[in-house]
C-alpha cells in the first residue's frame, strides 16, 4: 500500500491528524461493502522439473536453459488503484469510493487489494500488552457506556471498535442473544466479501441466525450498530455521495462552500480543522461559558473529553461519527463566542478567520449527517449530532431545518429503543443508563418546546415511553458504580434545572393536547390547565428559584436557567390565553339584555384577556431584566426575540379588537418597549433583525387604531389624513425601562381563577361549553423564518378588524 507520512500537520489537530491514518483499517464492527478484498496471488520461480526437457543434444539444452533464465519473476506488488480503475487502466485517486467510480455509478464495486495480514482478525491475546494495560484502565467507564450489551456478557471479546460505537446498541443483556450475535459477527468478519462462506462458516451463521430468530420471537430487539456504507471514505471519514455537482453544492447551503463543484479532498478538510490547542479552547468555551450546555446538555462532557483525548493519540483510526460531533460542537462554540480583540491571538495559528472556520465545521457536519445516498444506521453519537445541528440552525434563524433535524434525532433515538428505560427494560449498568436517560429526556423537552413555539404536533407520545427521570447529580458525579444515589431536589446541581425542565415538557404536551389539537377545549379545561401551570411554578425547587451570592459565583448557570424557565412559563401562559383576545367585548348596555349564562361568559372572556395582556407585559419586563443582566453571548437565543414579538402581537390584537379601550396608549408604550428590545438584541440575534420590519407594521397599525377613536388632527394627504394623537412617540432610557419592568414584576402573577372567584370558577357551566376562539391562529415563528413579508401581517390585522363586529362562536361540549 502507498506509504503516507504519519507526522501530524502543524495546523491540523485531532481528529484529522494526518491524511493517511485510518486508511488501511476499517473500525466498523461489520462492513460488507467496503471490506478487504483478497490479496493478489503470489508465484515463486518455476520448477526445473516442469519446464526443462530431458537432456538431448547440447545446443537445444543450452537454449532452453537460457530461456528459463530470462523468465521474469512475478513480484508480489500491491495494486494501489481500485479494481475497476485498474481493469480500465485509468488513474485512480484512491478514495473510498474514488471519484471515477462515483461518476460511473459503481460505488459498490470500488474495492482495493489489501495485504493479507490486514484481513486477519486480531484476538485480544495477540495485542500489545503494554498498550492494552495503558488504555484499558482509562476507558473502563467508557466501555460500559459504548457497549452495554458487552458489559453484561462476561465472555464478550473487547475490541478497539467498542470506542467508536459509543452506545450504538440498545442494550439487551440476554446471554444467548449476545453469544449468537458475536458468532454471527465473527463469521462475517473472517469471510471475504467477494467469496462465498465456507461450509464451516455457513453452518455457524445458520446456527446464529436460527438463535436470533428464536430470540426475535421473544420480543427482544437486535442490538444497533453503526456500520458505514460503501460511500464512506475510510481515509477521510467524509461521506461520498452519488449526485450531480449542482445538487451536492445546493446541499451545503453555505456561501463559503458553494464554490466547490467537486468533492473536497482530505487535505482541504484537514487544513480547516483547528489544531488541538484551539479545539480544546473551543470545547472549554462551549461547556463552561457558552450557556448552551447549561440549557441543552446533549453532550455528556466526561465521555466527550475521554474520547477526545483518545483520538489525540497516534495510530487511532478516524471515527466519522465522533468527528462529526466535534465539528458541530466547535461550530456552536464559534456561533456563541463574541467577537473581541482577543480573536487575533486566539485564532493566530489558524490559516482562516473564525467565520470561515465556523462555516467549514458546519459544512462538514452537514455533509456527514445529510450527505448519504443510503442513510446510515442509528447511533448514540449521531443522535447527539442531529440534536446539536438542530440547535445551530435554530440560532441561525432556520426554524424549518431545526424542526426537521430534531425529528431525525428523535426517530434515531426511537430506533435505538431509547424510549424504554435502559435499566428496567434492558438491564444496562447505571452509568450508561443515566447518560441515555438524560439524552432521551432532552429530546422530549426539545420536541415539546418546538410544539408550543412552532404550533406543530410533537412526536414523542407519553404512552410510548417509560424512561425514568434522570438523577439529580452533577455530571462529574456520574461514575461507573453499581448504583447511582441521586441527591434530593433541594440540593443544587448542574442537572437540577433539566429535571424540572423535563416535567415542564410534559406539561407543555398536556397544554397542546387540550388547547391546540383538533378537539376544542372546554372552559373547564382552560381553568384546570392554568391551575396546573401555577402549581408547577410553586413546585419549582427553591434551590433553583433563589440563589445566593456564593451560588452565583460557584454555579453561575442556576441564575441563567431560572430566568429562562420563568420566561418559558410566562410565554406558555400567554399562548394559552391569547385566543380569547379575538372575542369582541360586550358593552355595559348590552350586558343588561343578556341572560345569566351570557354574563358569565362575558366575565370569563374579560378576565382571560386581562390575564393574557398582563403576562405579555410581564414577559417584556422579564426580557428587559434579562438584557441588563445577561452575558452578550446569551442574546443569541432566538426564543427571546420570539417572546418579544409574541408579546407585541398580543398587545396589538387587543388594541385592534377594542379600539376604544382607554388603556391603548399604555399598550402602545409597551409595543414601543418591545421594539427597543429587539433593536438591542439584533446585534447578536438573527430573528430580532427579521422581527423589526414587522414591528414597524405593528406600530403603524397601533397608530391607526388609536386614531380611529379620536378626531383627525392632521392635513388630508391623497384622500386620507395624517393622524396625530397629540403626543410624540415614547422614548425610554435604560433606567426608565428598568423602573417600568420592576413595577410590573412587583405585582403577583394573575390568574383567571382568582379573578372569577371561587364560586364562579367552580360553576358547572364551564364543563359543557367550548370556546370557538381556539380554532384561530396567531402569527408565530413561521413569520420570522425565511423571507419576511410585512404584507401578510397587515392582512392578518385586517382580518382582526373584521372581527370587531362579531365574536367567534361558543360551542356546546
Amino acid at each position: 500500500m502507498e506509504s503516507i507520512s504519519n507526522s501530524p500537520s502543524s495546523d491540523s489537530g485531532s481528529p484529522l491528524r494526518t491524511q493517511g491514518q485510518g486508511a488501511s483499517t476499517d473500525t466498523s464492527p461489520s462492513n460488507s461493502n467496503s471490506g478487504p478484498t483478497p490479496a493478489a496471488s503470489t508465484s515463486g520461480p518455476p520448477s526445473g522439473a516442469d519446464d526443462v526437457s530431458p537432456l538431448g543434444d547440447g545446443e537445444e539444452t543450452q537454449r532452453e536453459l537460457t530461456s528459463v533464465q530470462r523468465v521474469k519473476l512475478k513480484r508480489n506488488r500491491l495494486i494501489l488503484s481500485c479494481q475497476p480503475c485498474h481493469k480500465r487502466k485509468q488513474q485512480c485517486d484512491r478514495g473510498h469510493p474514488c471519484f471515477r467510480c462515483v461518476k460511473r455509478g459503481t460505488i459498490a464495486e470500488c474495492v482495493y487489494e489489501q495485504p493479507p495480514q490486514l484481513s486477519k482478525r486480531k484476538n485480544h491475546g495477540d495485542g500489545d500488552p503494554e498498550s492494552d494495560s495503558q488504555h484499558g484502565d482509562s476507558f473502563t467507564n467508557l466501555d460500559s457506556l459504548t457497549s452495554p450489551a458487552r458489559s453484561a456478557s462476561h465472555h464478550a471479546e473487547p475490541s478497539p471498535s467498542g470506542y467508536r460505537q459509543y452506545t450504538h446498541d440498545t442494550g439487551p443483556t440476554d446471554d444467548s442473544f449476545q453469544a449468537s450475535f458475536e458468532t454471527l459477527i465473527a463469521a462475517h468478519s473472517t469471510s471475504s466479501p467477494v467469496t462465498p462462506f465456507d461450509s464451516a462458516t455457513t453452518s455457524s451463521v445458520q446456527e446464529a441466525a436460527a438463535a436470533l430468530g428464536q430470540l426475535a420471537q421473544s420480543g427482544a430487539p437486535p442490538p444497533m450498530t453503526c456500520n458505514p456504507t460503501s460511500n464512506v471514505g475510510l481515509e477521510t471519514g467524509i461521506p461520498r455521495v452519488t449526485m450531480p455537482g449542482n445538487a451536492f453544492v445546493d446541499m451545503l447551503r453555505l456561501p463559503g462552500v458553494a464554490a466547490f463543484r467537486t468533492m473536497m479532498t482530505v487535505s482541504e478538510w484537514a487544513k480547516d480543522f483547528p489544531n488541538p490547542n484551539l479545539q480544546q479552547y473551543l470545547y472549554n468555551y462551549y461547556f463552561d461559558k457558552s450557556s448552551l450546555h447549561w440549557y441543552w446538555p446533549f453532550v455528556h462532557r466526561p465521555c466527550f473529553e475521554q474520547l477526545f483525548q483518545h483520538n489525540l493519540q497516534k495510530n487511532v483510526p478516524l471515527d466519522l461519527e465522533f468527528l462529526t460531533l466535534t465539528a458541530i460542537v466547535m461550530a456552536l462554540a464559534l456561533q456563541f463566542l463574541p467577537e473581541t480583540d482577543d480573536d487575533a491571538f486566539i485564532f493566530a495559528d489558524h490559516p482562516v478567520d473564525r467565520h470561515k472556520l465556523k462555516e467549514r465545521m458546519h459544512a462538514f457536519a452537514d455533509m456527514s449527517l445529510h450527505g448519504w445516498t443510503e442513510y446510515p444506521d442509528a447511533s448514540f453519537q449521531r443522535v447527539q449530532a442531529h440534536a446539536l445541528y438542530s440547535m445551530y440552525e435554530w440560532h441561525a434563524g432556520n426554524a424549518g431545518i431545526a424542526y426537521f433535524d430534531c425529528g431525525l434525532a428523535i426517530r434515531m433515538a426511537q430506533t435505538l429503543s431509547m424510549n424504554r428505560d435502559p435499566i428496567k427494560h434492558w438491564g444496562i449498568p447505571a452509568y450508561p443508563a443515566e447518560v441515555k436517560r438524560r439524552l432521551w429526556w432532552l429530546l422530549v423537552i426539545l420536541d415539546r418546546w418546538h410544539c408550543i413555539h412552532f404550533n406543530r404536533p410533537y412526536m414523542i407520545m407519553e404512552h410510548h415511553m417509560d424512561v425514568e427521570y434522570p438523577s439529580n447529580l452533577d455530571q462529574s458525579d456520574i461514575i461507573d458504580v453499581p448504583e447511582l444515589i441521586p441527591k434530593p431536589l433541594e440540593f443544587a446541581t448542574d442537572y437540577l434545572f433539566h429535571i424540572v425542565h423535563a416535567r415542564y415538557g410534559r406539561l407543555i404536551g398536556r397544554v397542546y393536547d387540550n388547547c391546540f389539537s383538533l378537539t376544542l377545549p372546554t372552559y373547564k379545561d382552560v381553568l384546570d390547565l392554568e391551575e396546573q401551570v401555577r402549581k408547577f411554578e410553586l413546585d419549582v425547587p427553591a434551590s433553583l428559584r433563589y440563589q445566593t451570592t456564593s451560588d452565583d459565583r460557584l454555579r453561575p448557570y442556576l441564575s441563567f436557567q431560572n430566568k429562562m424557565l420563568t420566561l418559558e412559563l410566562g410565554c406558555m401562559r400567554t399562548y394559552m390565553l391569547a385566543p380569547f383576545l379575538f372575542v369582541h367585548p360586550v358593552s355595559p348596555d348590552d350586558m343588561l339584555h343578556q341572560n345569566q349564562e351570557e354574563r358569565k361568559l362575558a366575565d370569563f372572556h374579560r378576565h382571560a384577556k386581562t390575564v393574557c395582556i398582563m403576562f405579555a407585559k410581564r414577559m417584556l419586563a422579564l426580557l428587559n431584566m434579562f438584557y441588563d443582566q445577561a452575558d452578550p453571548s446569551q442574546l443569541i437565543y432566538p426564543s427571546i426575540s420570539v417572546m418579544a414579538y409574541t408579546a407585541s402581537i398580543v398587545l396589538i390584537i387587543a388594541m385592534v379588537i377594542e379600539p376604544s379601550n382607554p388603556e391603548n396608549d399604555e399598550l402602545d408604550e409597551w409595543i414601543t418597549l418591545a421594539e427597543d428590545l429587539l433593536k438591542l438584541f439584533k446585534t447578536r440575534n438573527v430573528l430580532a433583525k427579521r422581527a423589526l420590519p414587522l414591528l414597524h407594521v405593528i406600530r403603524r397599525r397601533s397608530l391607526m387604531t388609536r386614531c380611529i377613536s379620536q378626531p383627525p388632527r392632521g392635513p388630508v394627504v391623497d384622500g386620507s389624513y395624517q393622524c396625530s394623537i397629540g403626543r410624540p412617540d415614547p422614548v425610554f432610557t435604560s433606567s426608565e425601562r428598568l423602573q417600568r419592568a420592576t413595577r410590573v414584576l412587583s405585582h403577583p402573577a394573575p390568574s383567571v381563577t382568582d379573578l372569577l372567584g371561587p364560586t364562579l370558577s367552580n360553576d358547572h357551566i364551564w364543563a359543557g361549553l367550548r370556546p370557538g376562539v381556539y380554532a384561530s391562529h396567531m402569527p408565530g415563528v413561521e413569520s420570522l423564518s425565511g423571507s419576511v413579508d410585512p404584507q401578510q401581517l397587515d392582512d392578518f390585522f385586517d382580518s382582526c378588524t373584521a372581527m370587531q363586529s362579531r365574536s367567534p362562536p361558543v360551542l356546546s361540549a
